[in-house]
Formats: structure tokens, C-alpha cells, sequence
């Protein structure tokens, strides 16, 4: 899952840290007021504090301005998007996290009721799921589609949280947030294959809307600098360890 996919490389972070009860901590950004993730560049400002998690009770806080721990597996149970969701590695993405976090969703149901459908000729990936996952030739969507979805489920059980999407973002700096417990979403391409951006239809606007070959998308969920490898829950082949140059 070579990232070579610039505009979407990067995607989604649901901004969760789990207490070490068990329970959400449902104030992350507790300093800030904030119902969202924040770019990354928050670990560069001495001054913002976020909630701790593991052994430390709900309201002790750390600075943000850290290094890098080197090493970190979160322990995300994998689903497979197959048989129901042949084309719907994204939505099952989204699945994982939910289901991680302690939301009883199915990947059918985020299919099915929360995800932004349309068809070849209408809009662009990254308005809606192109096709349908449950469909052998659907196409699928980009970041801001999950995203949306993510926020739909989120807002309509009035949950005190948004999804973020970090597309642009660079790689490693992704690893700070696996650092504190938070699953990322991205896209990547399946089996590390390459990458090919084709011409796909012209939407209704009359703007050329193109696919990229291969697309896939996986949770990122550990790293480790010493072995310079990733850890992906990936929707078609399980938990997968793979070189961080590859990866990237």
C-alpha cells in the first residue's frame, strides 16, 4: 500500500482516548473546549495540553509538545469487508474505528444508512461512494466522504465528538496520534501494488473526474521505529505489518 496518492494520503482521525476503565474520555482537547481533532502542528505548541489515558485518572493532562515514544500497537479487532461489502474497504475502515471506540455499528449499517452514495456522471469521490459498496464494480470515495459519514453517525446520537481529516499531513506525523490510542484511517493501494490515476467520467458540472487503479483503504494502528514498521488493520488481509518505506 504504496502511498503515492498525495491529495488523499492522509484521512481520517476519530478523536477518541480511551480511559484506563474502559470508558471514553469524552473531553480530549479539555484546555481548548474543542469537539475535534486538531492538525497535528498542536504538538508543536508548548502551551496546549490534552488528556492523558492509561493509568492516570480522566483529568490529569500532558503537554503535546512530545517525541515520538518509537513504538506503538493500538489493539483494534479487524473486520473483513468481505462477503457483504465486496468494493467498501473505506466504510469497513470506518467500521473498526467505531467498533474500537465502543460504538455497536455494523459496516452494513455505516453502509447503508450513513454513507453518501451517487452514481458515474453526477458528482466527484469526494462528495460521495461512487457506485455501491455492495456492488462488485462500485468504485468507492475519498477522505471527506467517510468523513462525512463518520459525523452523520456521530451527530445523530448526539456524541460530543467530529471526525478530522488530515489528508496532506505528513506520514510519520501520524504516528503521534497512534501514540495516544487514536486509530487513523488512510488510503493507501492493495498490496502495496502501484498506483495509477485514469481519467474515470465527467461529472454533471462538466469537470473530469478521475480514479486512482488500485485504491485501498486500511487503519493505521501501530508502528515501530527500530523495526521501521507500520501495523494496518486492513479490511481484506487482516492485521498487516509492512516496511515503513514500502508504506509510505
Amino acid at each position: 500500500m504504496k502511498y503515492r496518492l498525495s491529495a488523499f494520503l492522509l484521512a481520517l482521525v476519530l478523536p477518541f482516548i480511551l480511559a484506563s476503565c474502559g470508558e471514553k474520555d469524552e473531553n480530549l482537547l479539555d484546555k481548548l473546549g474543542q469537539d475535534h481533532v486538531i492538525p497535528t502542528d498542536i504538538y508543536d505548541d508548548p502551551n496546549v495540553q490534552i488528556n492523558n489515558h492509561g493509568n492516570n485518572s480522566p483529568d490529569d493532562k500532558k503537554s503535546t509538545a512530545r517525541e515520538l515514544s518509537g513504538s506503538h500497537l493500538i489493539k483494534i479487532d479487524c473486520i473483513l469487508q468481505n462477503p457483504e461489502l465486496p468494493t467498501g474497504c473505506e466504510i469497513t475502515s470506518l467500521a473498526m474505528v467505531m467498533n474500537y471506540l465502543g460504538y455497536d455499528i455494523s459496516k452494513t449499517t455505516l453502509a447503508s444508512d450513513y454513507l453518501t452514495k451517487d452514481y458515474v456522471g453526477k458528482v466527484g469521490f469526494d462528495q460521495a461512494f461512487i457506485g455501491d459498496p455492495t456492488w462488485e464494480d462500485g468504485y468507492g470515495c475519498f477522505a471527506p466522504v467517510i468523513v462525512n459519514a463518520a459525523n452523520k453517525y456521530l451527530n445523530k446520537h448526539q456524541m460530543k465528538y467530529s471526525a478530522w481529516n488530515l489528508s496532506g499531513t505528513d506520514f510519520k506525523e501520524l504516528f503521534k496520534y497512534i501514540d495516544i490510542d487514536i486509530p487513523v484511517i488512510v488510503w493507501a493501494s492493495m498490496g502495496l501494488m502501484e498506483v495509477y490515476k485514469n481519467p474515470c467520467f465527467v461529472d454533471a458540472n462538466g469537470n473530469q473526474v478521475y480514479w486512482y487503479d488500485n485504491e485501498h483503504c486500511v487503519v493505521l494502528c501501530g508502528y515501530d521505529i527500530s523495526e521501521n514498521t507500520v501495523t494496518a488493520a486492513d479490511p481484506l488481509d487482516g492485521i498487516v505489518k509492512y516496511d515503513i518505506d514500502d508504506f509510505e
